[in-house]
This record gives structure tokens, C-alpha cells and sequence, in this order.
């Protein structure tokens, strides 16, 4: 089998019963499965089965099963995680504005946020800002390029990657400050929201 890009969808593993679980690979070839973050994990089909084989912490191998559920061909648009992004607008004026990035938090941190201690440094932040109009239109700007997003109440709408993330508002020493869902891969793809960006209100430039 020649080797190529694509993503792998598996479920339900008998390490993890009645759970699904999602895997993104690069590539692949016969008998090899191409992680995305450069490693090659074995693999064996039998039966109906497939057998996957993983290094843990580089000490000892751990071995997945999975069975096979249908004989699909699946693409990216397949398996990604789709928001609603149909909603009426709501506005919300302290949400109008321009908003700066200064900080990436975990999830867990969003609801007690406090400025004190900066997690990353800002010039590695992906999303470097975002512009809400009165309309409920806006642009995220990214670090290799600017979207148009819409937004309502309390919700960033992104129909690039069919995502829509909730936000909060909290003043903070007199500064307002603006967090977000961050929806990456770990959403699209497996359904988990680990990281929140953190924006401070500021005059547009």
C-alpha cells in the first residue's frame, strides 16, 4: 500500500469499553501506522481485528484492539466534530470591540482566571486578536492569517472549521478580559476542550 496522508478513525477499544476514542495518523503503509507527532506504531490485522502496538514512556508496550465497525472509506469532513453554527444574533456590548491576546490557560482555569501568573509567552500565541463588530461580524487574526468569524451573545462562531466556542467576559483590576474555548484539533477530532485563550480589551489599531 503506498504511503499517504489521510485520517484514521477507530472505536470502541477493549482497553476502553463502551468508550470511543479517536486516533490521528499522518500516514500509513502495510503492517505501519505514522503518528502525527513522528512516531510508528506496528500494527496486525486478524480476524476482523486490528492490533496496534505502542511504546509507553519507552519502557514497555501496550497493545490496542479495535474492531472493525464497516469498510467506509472515510476523509477528513467524515469524522470531524460540527458545531451549530446557525444562531440568531444577540448582541452584547461589552463584547464589541478589539481584544488582544495575552494568555492560552487550561480549560479547568477559566471560570476562577486571574492575571497574576502568565502561562505563555505572547509572541508564541497562535491567535493573536480578535475584532467584533456591532453586527455580530469579526476577524480573528491568526498568526498566518486573518478569518471573518460572526459572533452573538456569548459565542465566537467560526464557520471556517464549523466551530462555535463560548466565551466569558470578567473585569479584573479594572481591565476587561475575554475568554474563549480554544476548539483545535483535540475538539474537531476527539471532542475535547483543553485550552482557553485569554484576550484584554484594548484600543483598535
Amino acid at each position: 500500500i503506498p504511503f499517504k496522508k489521510f485520517f484514521f478513525a477507530f472505536t470502541r477499544s477493549n482497553i476502553f469499553p463502551l468508550a470511543y476514542c479517536l486516533w490521528i495518523v499522518n500516514g500509513w503503509t502495510k503492517g505501519k501506522l505514522y503518528h502525527y507527532r513522528n512516531l510508528v506504531y506496528p500494527y496486525e490485522i486478524e480476524k476482523g481485528k486490528l492490533f496496534l502496538y505502542v511504546q509507553y514512556q519507552n519502557k514497555f508496550e501496550i497493545c490496542l484492539v479495535f474492531e472493525k465497525e464497516n469498510t467506509k472509506e472515510y476523509d477528513i469532513e467524515d469524522i470531524k466534530i460540527k458545531d451549530n453554527t446557525e444562531y440568531v444574533f444577540e448582541n452584547n456590548k461589552d463584547a464589541i470591540g478589539y481584544w488582544e491576546s495575552a494568555d492560552i490557560i487550561s480549560f479547568k482555569e477559566k471560570e476562577n482566571y486571574t492575571p497574576q501568573k502568565q502561562t505563555a509567552d505572547k509572541k508564541d500565541l497562535f491567535l493573536q486578536s480578535l475584532t467584533l463588530s456591532p453586527n455580530g461580524s469579526g476577524i480573528m487574526r491568526l498568526a498566518n492569517k486573518d478569518i471573518v468569524i460572526y459572533w452573538t451573545k456569548n459565542k465566537i462562531i467560526n464557520k471556517n472549521n464549523s466551530t462555535s466556542s463560548d466565551f466569558i467576559i470578567k473585569e479584573i483590576n479594572g481591565n476587561k478580559y475575554f475568554i474563549m474555548d480554544w476548539k483545535s484539533g483535540d475538539y474537531t477530532f476527539a471532542g475535547r476542550i483543553q485550552l482557553c485563550y485569554v484576550l484584554i480589551k484594548k484600543e483598535e489599531k
